[in-house]
């Protein structure tokens, strides 16, 4: 509003439908209300997204004689009861017969199924391309209806807190480029036979499916180029895949056996084993599997990875040489991990940045510093007896960054030994934690973080930057 002149509502119809389509769906029809012009435009947009927590208030100031917990079961009961309505008379007024996006999270406690169907059916009869159906937080899982496997045209679909069975059609996956499942019961053969059906399938991501032995993504011509398994269990018969244009791996979860063909193109890698127990053979089993990433552009590690990988007897003679590596980032406490940083340097004579996430350190039960080592890597003098013998430093580190900076004694040593021994360093940039520090300790901090403007620096160019 300008002068008095409401330039929004002059603008087309279509120029509205845009800038209205992201926004969720409460917002939205609320719009219907500021004037004539906007009654019915909103039943145009493209993108319909419908969130429950819009409608439960647990701030409501709470009536006396009503116990808290009988008042917020009150609260979630009403809320989702109007939330249904409102979906109800939302679809009611739609008009648009081609929908972009569904989105529906929602707790889901066993009633109204019969209205999610009627939901999904009316989303299938406008062509959704992408459909997300979010149950997270709910008592019981939301059973796929057997219908949904006929639908066939939609690009990307994500479930959560889904219970997915076994179907006879599987055309709705035919056109999946980006499939999302999160907290879902399945079996293997199920998962595999979904792989199979996604021809086109391009980002798969699978985070607390559990009840899965294995995962095989065999098809070299599938066009697969993200992978993201977060925290799925069992597997104990591994991920066995041969996916050639692969470009991002993330691993989170047990050390899994992993079966996987040479991926040329991969250039993002993410391994945290931070779940793992178990020690026994666990090193070569680390050591396979950095193999399968020689060709990968940024890695990211764990401190179990760092820590264990160092005690494999055969490592130095394994055929491992990060030369296209450019970005590391290493989460630890620069600790027990310093043989496996010591490791990783080694072999990266390209190394550009090198990021470090500190207070993400872990105490591996029955682990000892690998056999051969001068200095025990429990000792703070680790660094004083390294040379500068890693290529990077002399060619291409420029950039370090410690996230969550704690001052403590082996960071700031290793700092040093970076800052003495890279020639070609330009920036050291340090972020002050803030986690669970009082603001007194926090200015300690920052003192000691100016201070390592003084330490000794090989590069003449060579900047330290405080945030």
């Amino acid at each position: 509003m300008e002068g008095g002149v409401d330039r929004i509502s002059n603008l087309p119809d279509d120029i509205l439908v845009k800038i209205m389509s992201p926004l969720p769906a409460k917002t939205i029809v609320s719009t219907s209300i500021l004037s004539k012009r906007w009654t019915h435009v909103w039943t145009e947009v493209t993108n319909l997204d419908f969130d429950e927590s819009f409608f439960i208030n647990i701030h409501r100031p709470k009536p006396e004689g009503v116990s808290t917990r009988i008042w917020l079961m009150m609260l979630k009961r009403n809320g989702r009861r109007r939330f249904v309505a409102f979906i109800h008379q939302t679809l009611l007024r739609y008009k648009r017969n081609q929908l972009s996006r569904f989105r529906l999270k929602y707790t889901y406690d066993g009633e109204h199924c019969f209205h999610i169907s009627q939901w999904i059916n009316f989303v299938f009869k406008r062509g959704v391309q992408e459909l997300e159906l979010d149950f997270i937080n709910s008592h019981r899982y939301y059973e796929i209806p057997i219908g949904f496997f006929n639908y066939e045209g939609m690009t990307i679909l994500k479930l959560s807190f889904c219970l997915l069975k076994q179907s006879n059609s599987f055309k709705i996956y035919s056109m999946l480029k980006s499939l999302h499942l999160n907290t879902m019961i399945l079996t293997s053969d199920l998962l595999n036979e979904v792989i199979k059906n996604c021809f086109l399938l391009e980002d798969l991501h699978l985070e607390k499916c559990h009840n899965l032995s294995n995962i095989r993504i065999l098809d070299p011509n599938l066009p697969l180029q993200s992978l993201s398994i977060r925290d799925c269990r069992i597997l104990e018969r591994g991920l066995i895949t041969n996916t050639p244009r692969l470009q991002f791996f993330e691993y989170f979860g047990r050390l899994i056996p992993f079966y996987m063909e040479l991926m040329p193109f991969v250039q993002h890698v993410e391994l945290d084993f931070e779940h793992e127990l178990v020690l026994v053979n666990a090193s070569e089993k680390l050591a396979k599997r950095l193999w399968y990433f020689n060709n990968t552009m940024e890695l990211t590690v764990c401190s179990f990875f760092l820590q264990v990988l160092p005690t494999y007897k055969k490592l130095q003679s394994l055929p491992i040489t990060l030369i296209f590596l450019k970005h590391l980032t290493i989460k630890a406490d620069l600790h027990r991990e310093l043989p496996g940083i010591e490791f990783l340097l080694k072999v990266s004579p390209n190394l550009e940045t090198l990021s470090i996430e500190m207070g993400k350190g872990r105490r591996n039960i029955g682990y000892s510093c690998p056999s051969g080592t001068q200095v025990s890597c429990f000792s703070q003098n680790y660094w004083e007896t390294k040379r500068a013998e890693f290529g990077c430093f002399a060619h291409n580190f420029k950039t370090m960054k410690i996230n969550d900076f704690r001052g403590w004694k082996n960071e700031l040593q290793f700092i040093q030994y970076v800052l003495k021994n890279a020639i070609v360093l330009e920036k050291l940039i340090i972020n002050i934690t803030r986690k669970g520090v009082s603001d007194e300790y926090h200015s300690t901090l920052l003192v000691t973080a100016q201070e390592i403007r003084d330490y000794p620096k090989a590069s003449l160019h060579a900047e330290v930057l405080i945030q």
